[in-house]
């Protein structure tokens, strides 16, 4: 579940910040903002779905939330 909500907010605060990018990209260089971009979005992304996974398995069977006393 950490997972899940860790990579939604910073899938978030990528989103947000969307419109500075190219204003970075003159300041830092092209290549390195959008590189840094892809590798946080993909790490974000992959979080996110990791989580999400998680979740959907814990539904289908059932599962109680670890620490949750069930």
């Amino acid at each position: 579940m950490a997972a899940l909500v860790v990579g939604l907010g910073v899938l978030i605060a990528a989103f947000a910040v969307l419109n500075r990018i190219p204003g970075w990209a003159d300041d830092y260089g092209a290549i390195w903002v959008y590189l840094g971009y892809f590798v946080v979005m993909s790490i974000a992304g992959r979080l996110f779905w990791q989580g999400a996974d998680a979740l959907i398995a814990r539904i289908r069977t059932g599962e109680a939330e670890p620490g949750s006393g069930r």
